[in-house]
């Protein structure tokens, strides 16, 4: 049973529901410093899972290759006129700031690195506790998104839970075909892109942690050859 994943998908459900609700009754002052405590903590989870790494060539190619295609898929760009064109229709205004900070949600929650192979992970050898780690930082990142874009945060957790579950079941299935050298491979691209939201968290650089998602791709490739 993906207890992982149900619990991951509910701390955004829940967590996007108490934002919308508090709202503007959330003191300026924690949305402010908030934002930097979670990108710490993203940092913190990304350095540990890159350490796991097999073989750090193959990472970091999968990573610049990854990072390039995203760049000129414009991976990033589609997210935010998406997210601008959600707003318009629901008559909301769209500050930037509030943008950022959705784009952002939406990598964390479904395009994170550490969710895609926490889900992975709990299907290969039913192991929840990256996922629960997980949850606890989303449950706290939903809660302040949800105060500055409303309840569609709340919403995330039904394209999340549909794609942690589908992951889940390939795990699952592909469990005993995937060398662990490429699997721990995976797990540090992962963290290298949890690092990158971190820092966009954080505000610390110009960095679209959503451009590098082709990287979570790549790394099966770089790692398989590079063995």
């Amino acid at each position: 049973m993906p207890v992982g994943v149900i619990a991951n998908c509910m701390s955004v459900l829940l967590g996007g529901l108490i934002g919308a609700r508090l709202g503007n009754r959330i003191p300026s002052s924690w949305r402010q410093a908030l934002p930097t405590l979670f990108g710490i903590v993203a940092i913190t989870m990304g350095i540990i899972k890159i350490s796991t790494t097999a073989n750090m060539l193959a990472v970091t190619s999968a990573v610049l290759i990854g990072g390039i295609v995203g760049e000129w898929i414009g991976i990033d760009n589609r997210l935010r006129h998406w997210i601008e064109r959600k707003c318009q229709r629901n008559m909301q205004k769209c500050e930037s700031d509030v943008s950022e900070f959705f784009i952002l949600g939406v990598v964390a929650f479904c395009l994170s690195g550490t969710g895609i192979f926490g889900a992975l992970e709990e299907g290969f050898t039913k192991d929840s506790s990256i996922l629960f780690t997980k949850a606890g930082l989303d449950f706290f990142t939903a809660i302040l998104l949800g105060s500055m874009a409303g309840i569609s945060v709340a919403l995330l957790s039904i394209p999340q839970a549909i794609l942690m579950l589908l992951l889940f079941l390939l795990g699952s299935i592909s469990a005993s075909n995937i060398p662990s050298s490429v699997s721990q491979d995976f797990l540090a691209v992962g963290g290298v892109i949890t690092m990158m939201n971190g820092f966009s968290m954080a505000g610390i650089g110009k960095i679209k942690p959503a451009n590098a998602v082709p990287s979570l791709l790549l790394v099966f490739v770089t790692s398989t050859l590079l063995r």
